[in-house]
């Protein structure tokens, strides 16, 4: 089922990570470079937050991170740029133009 979505907003990203954990921080990095070429919206929750700790809880995920993609669980564990870059194409997610994407390459604070 195809989610309508305003070009200007992009796909909401919401990842489950926790503290010294090279999993979540590969994935924050992935979603950095991802974040480079299309426009998504990440929203990072902590699990040693309450927040977090309801967040593993509902989506019944057995570690971090966890990844879901406008509200749909998307995967948990090492998350794969590539698998992550092909749900994006057949979702059709808005993609940054070339001048964006050159100026957030440019700027490390921009990829936030």
């Amino acid at each position: 089922m195809a989610v309508e979505r305003d070009a200007d907003v992009g796909v909401a990203f919401t990842l489950l990570t926790k503290l010294n954990c090279p999993l979540c921080d590969h994935a924050r990095e992935v979603l950095d470079r991802v974040g480079v070429d299309y426009l998504v919206n990440t929203e990072v929750v902590w699990l040693e937050t309450p927040e977090g700790e309801e967040f593993a809880t509902t989506q019944h995920t057995p570690f971090p991170p966890v990844l879901l993609i406008d509200g749909e669980l998307h995967g948990f564990g090492r998350l794969s740029e590539k698998k992550l870059r092909r749900e994006l194409d057949r979702m059709d997610a808005p993609r940054r133009s070339w001048w964006d994407r050159l100026r957030r390459l440019a700027t490390p604070s921009a990829r936030r």
